[in-house]
């Protein structure tokens, strides 16, 4: 399970993509619970929370092209979700 630091108040069940994208919540696979303050975050640091998978693979996978590229190293994605889950807990 992934952790993206103090969590507090209500928990929101997220749809990883959304609705308005062709995802559904009557998919469990396609649901995360997030706190309420990570979801807003969520769809205020898009670019970030896509680079730590947020919403979704696909879109993780376009935006990491953007920082470094499609074929970087395992090293270099790593240390960019590292950047990408700082900066998304600002």
């Amino acid at each position: 399970m992934r952790q993206f630091g103090s969590c507090r108040g209500p928990l929101d069940v997220d749809e990883i993509v959304s609705r308005g994208r062709g995802g559904s919540y009557l998919i469990d696979e396609n649901c995360q619970t997030l706190c309420r303050r990570h979801h807003e975050m969520k769809h205020q640091r898009i670019h970030f929370a896509s680079i730590i998978g947020l919403w979704g693979e696909v879109a993780r996978r376009k935006h990491e092209a953007q920082e470094i590229g499609t074929d970087a190293s395992l090293d270099d994605r790593f240390e960019l979700s590292a950047r990408a889950l700082a900066e998304f807990n600002r």
